[in-house]
């Protein structure tokens, strides 16, 4: 069969010669040297030439892809055109589903990152508002309180005006202190473990002066229903006084304001014209009752 030389071979792409021996592929058509390309001998191409009308010729990239076969299948009516159209129907059908899938798959993604970056955003504005009240504390002046004066639950109950024992025995003496320590708590009504009893200051009995007793007692609680009882003494049998023990300082406060108060009763004030408030020395003056200036402030 003889073409023009304006035609191409399917395989090498060189142009074809009107004498040269071709043959068109069955599947795709395309017009290919029968000699040079297929490779076979001159002997083979002059038999199918004399009898090519009988054949079918198949370029070797059909052959090799399967399009050959799928061709034949369906000259042979082996399988259907509308066979091939249902599975290609499938295949694109499952394409879609999967497409489908991966952008669900990547909006959650997405999704999940705008979340965690707006999460992160939100952790973010709130370190900078903590950074910026960090800031503000540290430029404010800081003023540091007093702290108030703590009293220990190991301190005692300062007892004033219990009358002291005149026995040269000192077990004697101790046993008289507890006496009268319990006999003070049971008239409070307050039964309670006492675990020390001691007098302030030196013994002197010549002086006839009442030293104070500390006293301990095993529960904290006892000892506040003790100093809550205390205002009931003014009933007691003899004038005694219940405050809680006081610390170092507050006891050099109370020292004080009794030397001024003991200068002040030798000048000539009335005993009942001075009195104590929270370690400080008050005198009556008409009506009212004002702060005893210390010796420092006395003009």
């Amino acid at each position: 069969m003889a073409f023009a030389n304006s035609l191409k071979c399917g395989t090498c792409s060189k142009g074809i010669a009107s004498d040269e021996h071709v043959f068109s592929c069955l599947t795709c058509e395309k017009i290919m040297h029968l000699d040079k390309c297929a490779g076979l001998s001159k002997t083979a191409v002059m038999a199918i030439k004399e009898i090519g009308a009988n054949l079918s010729l198949y370029c070797n990239q059909c052959v090799d892809t399967g399009k050959k076969d799928l061709f034949v299948k369906i000259a042979s009516k082996e399988i259907s055109t509308e066979a091939i159209k249902a599975e290609f129907t499938e295949v694109k059908s499952a394409v879609q589903e999967l497409k489908s899938a991966v952008r669900e798959t990547f909006d959650k993604t997405e999704d999940a990152v705008e979340n965690r970056s707006s999460h992160f955003e939100t952790l973010n504005d709130s370190m900078k508002d903590l950074k910026k009240t960090f800031a503000q504390v540290v430029k404010k002046p800081q003023t540091i309180a007093t702290p108030p004066t703590v009293i220990s639950d190991s301190m005692g109950i300062r007892l004033r005006g219990v009358p002291e024992c005149n026995s040269e025995d000192a077990l004697q003496r101790e046993r008289y202190e507890l006496e009268q320590v319990d006999k003070i708590f049971k008239f409070l009504r307050v039964n309670c473990t006492v675990t020390g009893v001691r007098r302030l200051g030196k013994r002197v009995p010549e002086q006839n002066k009442i030293r104070t007793i500390i006293v301990n007692v095993s529960n904290p609680e006892d000892k506040r229903l003790i100093l809550l009882s205390a205002k009931n003494m003014k009933n007691y049998s003899c004038k005694v006084f219940i405050d809680r023990e006081l610390t170092k300082i507050e006891l050099d406060k109370e020292n004080a304001s009794l030397k001024r108060r003991r200068e002040l009763i030798e000048s000539g004030v009335l005993i009942q014209n001075l009195r104590m408030r929270n370690l400080k020395l008050q005198q009556k003056v008409g009506d009212e009752w004002k702060p005893v200036p210390d010796h420092d402030n006395d003009t």
